[in-house]
């Protein structure tokens, strides 16, 4: 997904926390805002722009993550619940035999590569 980014003219990859990525953003033209950043200052400001852009955030807690959703939000990563349905859907194919514990850890090894993973 990162390389088909990289393709496109019009997309601001960085932090969030810093304010010049929020600045060179033109958020209020935006399509599309991603923050994996749990930070609630940031997210609140993020939910200001309703209606005009589609925005996916972060949270802790599954009360919280209705709230963002009933606020405006998209889409709300929580990340205990993303990696319990990963776990789940792991265990399944184990137990159904789709593919054995060495093919479990290959797999997961490949997911730690981070550095296969960032933008370049």
């Amino acid at each position: 997904m990162l390389s088909e980014l990289r393709d496109c003219d019009a997309y601001v990859f960085g932090d969030a926390m810093e304010s010049e990525t929020i600045d060179v953003s033109n958020l209020e033209n935006a399509r599309l805002v991603i923050s994996t950043v749990g930070l609630k200052p940031l997210t609140e400001y993020l939910l200001s722009f309703p209606g005009t852009v589609d925005v996916i955030v972060r949270t802790r807690t599954l009360p919280m993550a209705a709230s963002l959703i009933e606020r405006g939000a998209t889409y709300v990563i929580v990340p205990d619940l993303l990696a319990a349905n990963q776990l789940t859907d792991n265990l399944e194919a184990f137990l159904n035999g789709d593919y054995d514990p060495n093919e479990i850890r290959v797999r997961n090894l490949q997911k730690f590569k981070v550095e296969d993973t960032m933008p370049q």
